[in-house]
């Protein structure tokens, strides 16, 4: 018994210890990198909160214990707590930036507007946060869970206004993917109106109505984003402040064109799925429902090759494995005291594995089908086919 208060005491400083070089961690980083950081560890504590809620069901009135140290309701609480002080220290952070932008009487940059914007949702995550701090003291789980995950929306929703084109290519392509993989599920049953997967397309059409609608409204700030860029060329400056390459400004032009061209033809792929979605009954149009969506796909996998290149793709795959191996250690250690809460906090990290894992294949058919088409008639073309 004192070798384990030791380790539990041991536990509790590290994980304290933790909390604070996150902290200050925050204030190194970008909005948009400190936002993914705060969604990451307010997610895990709603997964703890969630796994102490089942825990206490089946415990009846009395209080759960017996687990791991990290899912004790003080440590959850603790994490709950510190979390809360970081969006609020995020909240202030990008007020005092907003205040700072409009001194000069400039005109707001695309920034300053983004930072506006975002203000509102910070605080309000900041907000639903301090609630669900309350509620762990006052140990009403439930009500925790409401709060944590209302703060959890406002942070993603403040995460979409900092975005760039990049990031709206890949959040709008990401779930155009869950949408068409939903479709393509629900339609290869063969009896939709009589089996259990036939009845759930019915519950899966509010997420999947809600979900194109927020693509649809994606696209359309892709399209202004990409048309002020190209607008932008003409007054653009070359890299020592001088005049632009005519032939670089050119070749951007072109690109640009050229994912306008491809959006466009996205968005009308999203209106069409849209319609589909919204019609009656939905049984008959769910088939031209998912060939669109797929299609879609198609086209936003276009956009992002135009956009991201293979090295960047791959090293955002590889900070993604880095950081699911140092969650899998973790996991590891708060598990060994309560095996029978395996399952709820290793769960999401198989969901997550295994979109690495998508992602890692998707490059490397990539990487297949370039090496495929490169020429072998040029000098040093085999050397480069051979690198691909």
């Amino acid at each position: 018994q004192p070798r384990r208060r030791q380790g539990d005491s041991a536990y509790r400083r590290a994980a304290s210890s933790l909390l604070e070089l996150k902290r200050a961690l925050d204030q190194f980083l970008q909005p948009v990198e400190c936002i993914d950081r705060l969604l990451a560890d307010e997610q895990e504590v709603f997964d703890r909160t969630r796994v102490l809620a089942s825990q206490r069901r089946d415990l009846g009135s009395r209080k759960p214990g017996g687990g791991p140290t990290g899912l004790s309701l003080e440590a959850v609480a603790e994490e709950q707590v510190s979390l809360a002080g970081r969006t609020a220290e995020l909240e202030a952070r990008l007020r005092a930036g907003s205040d700072r932008g409009g001194d000069d009487g400039a005109p707001a940059t695309e920034e300053g507007v983004a930072v506006e914007e975002a203000v509102p949702r910070v605080a309000e995550a900041a907000n639903h946060f301090l609630a669900a701090v309350e509620d762990l003291a006052a140990e009403n789980l439930q009500g925790a869970q409401l709060g944590q995950l209302e703060g959890l929306r406002a942070l993603a929703a403040a995460r979409e206004i900092f975005l760039d084109i990049p990031g709206l290519i890949e959040a709008t392509y990401g779930d155009e993917v869950r949408i068409a993989s939903v479709l393509a599920s629900a339609l290869s049953d063969p009896d939709p109106a009589a089996s259990s997967a036939g009845h759930s397309r019915e519950e899966y059409l509010p997420s999947l109505r809600e979900t194109q609608a927020v693509n649809r409204a994606r696209g359309e700030r892709l399209a202004r984003k990409i048309e002020t860029r190209r607008q932008g060329l003409s007054s653009a400056a070359g890299p020592s402040g001088g005049p632009p390459d005519p032939q670089a400004v050119e070749g951007e032009r072109r690109r640009l064109e050229a994912a306008s061209e491809i959006l466009e033809r996205a968005r009308g792929g999203m209106e069409e799925v849209g319609e589909h979605l919204s019609s009656e009954p939905v049984d008959e149009a769910w088939p031209e429902a998912t060939r669109a969506a797929i299609g879609v796909v198609s086209d936003l996998e276009r956009l992002r090759r135009i956009f991201f290149s293979i090295v960047e793709r791959v090293r955002e795959v590889a900070h993604q494995e880095l950081e699911l191996s140092d969650a899998t250690r973790d996991a590891s250690a708060r598990v060994a005291g309560g095996p029978g809460t395996a399952q709820f906090i290793v769960g999401p990290l198989g969901q997550a594995q295994s979109e690495v894992a998508a992602r890692t294949l998707g490059i490397a058919n990539e990487l297949k089908e370039q090496s495929e088409l490169a020429p072998t008639d040029e000098p040093g073309a085999e050397e480069v086919s051979l690198r691909l």
